[in-house]
């Protein structure tokens, strides 16, 4: 598995690290979906998403919610806050708290699945998930495609564009290079479950 840098909390702790130390998670990032053919723009766009979401904190809790409590259905967890939590963690398998590639493996699936099971293309932006893995556009403007079409929050947006536009700088003058990221072999059928909205 990959050499993460994590904190296992609903806190903001994480908030303090400083962008050297973000740099070890985004290497991560962009190496494996470089390596999918993604292109810099688009992972960027992403990152400056996850980045806003969870501090490229792979084991962020929502801010002051109870960690792994089932009593609601609106507690994220992860890189990108998948919402409910246990959705996602049933779908990782056991190892979900520790083997955070497998959030990586995760957005793969939600790519292959297509159109609304994950990804909603809207008006304003409508490039679909695979056109958006692909596109050349400059990263503030994917960070809001993927802000719109895959986590559909609200506010926040010049600080993800800000967050894109500085990771993609930074990937420019440091492409990584191989990272060995251990996404895990799934059963898609075992794991094919319906399609969960996100906060609003």
């Amino acid at each position: 598995m990959a050499n993460w840098v994590s904190l296992w909390t609903n806190g903001t702790e994480a908030q303090n690290w400083t962008n050297e130390q973000r740099a070890q998670n985004v290497d991560i990032i962009a190496s494996f979906f470089n390596s999918k053919s993604w292109t810099y723009n688009s992972i960027a766009g992403m990152i400056g998403n996850m980045q806003a979401e969870s501090t490229l904190n792979p084991a962020q809790w929502e801010y002051d919610r109870p960690i792994e409590s089932y009593a609601e259905d609106t507690i994220g967890f992860g890189l990108v806050q998948w919402t409910p939590w246990w959705k996602y963690a049933n779908w990782a398998g056991t190892d979900w708290r520790t083997n955070f590639d497998k959030q990586l493996g995760r957005i793969m699936f939600e790519l292959e699945m297509g159109e609304g099971y994950q990804w909603q293309t809207k008006p304003a932006y409508p490039l679909s998930f695979e056109q958006f893995t692909h596109s050349t556009l400059d990263p503030e403007t994917l960070a809001l495609v993927f802000f719109t079409n895959y986590e559909r929050g609200i506010g926040g947006e010049a600080a993800r564009q800000a967050n894109a536009r500085y990771w993609y700088d930074y990937l420019m003058q440091n492409p990584p290079g191989p990272v060995p990221v251990q996404s895990g072999k799934f059963n898609f059928t075992l794991y094919l479950k319906p399609y969960w909205k996100r906060r609003y």
